[in-house]
């Protein structure tokens, strides 16, 4: 809901793009009579001999039996710290201090998704007031330290899980503070470039810190969204230590969605979809890669695209649509070489009573009946 809703302001503040000559952002259901001219416009052609794309997935235990059905590989779950250590641990790397309380829907995710034959991978976000001095979330600790003592503590409570990603979209105020949100075709603004350097001291922290407890830890950092408030490209950029060194990390955590129709963005927007990875990747390269000869291919969370009107994606299409849109991006995740995508949401949740809007990104319809994407997402 905070992405649409920034998407909102934008809208607002900057201008409304037309998509498909309907408006993008209303306070009423969106309706989008089908996406095709999206589909029709950016389509690509697979890419042969492309490296796998590993399916990940945000899901509760209860369906680690369908996801197995689909293939999954990984299944995704976050870890809010400002939850789990609500007050300072007097023993911070020891997971049984009785100032942590570990989430139970994690503490069945890990050894569950074993079971089924998925990696777990575990998003850490958020930070407590006492390790911040501010009682909003979104503020990085004030010491990196108390941070890594965290992902020590949850790293031995979790002692299975490898792949660690480091935040969730910090690239945007709505998940990371300070940041000034970026109009769209303008520079970031000279105090804007120095904001993504508190991210990039916690992340190359926690690699160090992750690395040093075991070498076969995955690092996933970058952490963007197609539509950040400092576009990723720029997000890339400006990612420095406060040496100018770059932060190190294995994967670019990165959530494609579409927000809109890809030929009717200007390219000086910097929107990074699941169309644009090649310009992203082309940036991540530039910047990260040339130092160490090495790659950081990207890790693509999060991504949807809805049937009906959604609650978080601002445009949606019709099933069939849908079935066309998961075999293109997976044919964009293969052609940049990306490590995996990942899928938002199993099963629709209906519109409330009352309500205008419900989450329809699923490849399930609520009664639990597949849609044609169940298939294509299954054979991919």
């Amino acid at each position: 809901m905070a992405r649409r809703r920034q998407l909102a302001s934008w809208a607002g503040t900057f201008g409304r793009p037309a998509v498909c000559n309907l408006p993008m952002m209303r306070t009423r259901p969106l309706l989008l009579v089908a996406l095709a001219c999206l589909l029709t416009m950016a389509a690509a052609p697979a890419v042969a001999n492309a490296a796998k794309v590993r399916k990940a997935f945000w899901a509760p235990p209860e369906q680690f039996p369908t996801l197995q059905e689909l293939g999954v590989d990984i299944v995704e779950a976050s870890v809010d710290w400002s939850q789990v250590a609500p007050t300072r641990p007097a023993d911070a790397t020891n997971p049984n201090d009785p100032a942590y309380h570990w989430p139970r829907v994690v503490e069945r995710d890990v050894p569950e998704a074993q079971a089924y034959g998925m990696a777990p991978m575990l998003q850490i976000s958020t930070t407590p007031e006492w390790a911040s001095g501010n009682p909003d979330p979104r503020f990085p600790p004030t010491s990196t330290s108390d941070f890594t003592d965290f992902l020590i503590a949850a790293s031995r409570r979790y002692p299975s899980v490898r792949h660690w990603m480091i935040w969730s979209e910090a690239c945007s105020h709505n998940r990371f503070m300070p940041i000034t949100p970026q109009a769209f075709g303008t520079p970031v603004t000279p105090d804007a470039r120095f904001q993504p350097r508190p991210y990039a001291q916690l992340l190359d922290a926690s690699y160090v810190t992750l690395k040093g407890l075991s070498r076969r830890n995955v690092v996933i950092g970058g952490s963007t969204w197609a539509v950040c408030d400092i576009r990723p490209i720029d997000w890339a950029r400006y990612l420095k230590l406060p040496n100018g060194r770059r932060p190190r990390m294995d994967m670019w955590g990165h959530n494609p969605f579409v927000v809109y129709p890809p030929r009717k963005v200007p390219e000086k927007w910097k929107v990074s979809d699941i169309y644009r990875l090649s310009e992203l990747q082309d940036a991540i390269d530039h910047y990260f890669g040339k130092p160490h000869h090495k790659k950081i291919r990207l890790f693509l969370s999060e991504f949807e695209m809805p049937t009906g009107p959604d609650q978080d994606i601002p445009v949606h299409t019709s099933e069939a649509g849908q079935a066309r849109f998961v075999r293109q991006a997976f044919q964009q995740a293969r052609k940049v070489g990306a490590y995996a995508l990942g899928w938002l949401y199993l099963q629709d949740t209906p519109v409330p009573a009352g309500g205008t809007e419900g989450r329809f990104g699923g490849l399930l319809r609520p009664d639990g009946t597949r849609k044609p994407a169940f298939d294509v997402f299954q054979r991919e």
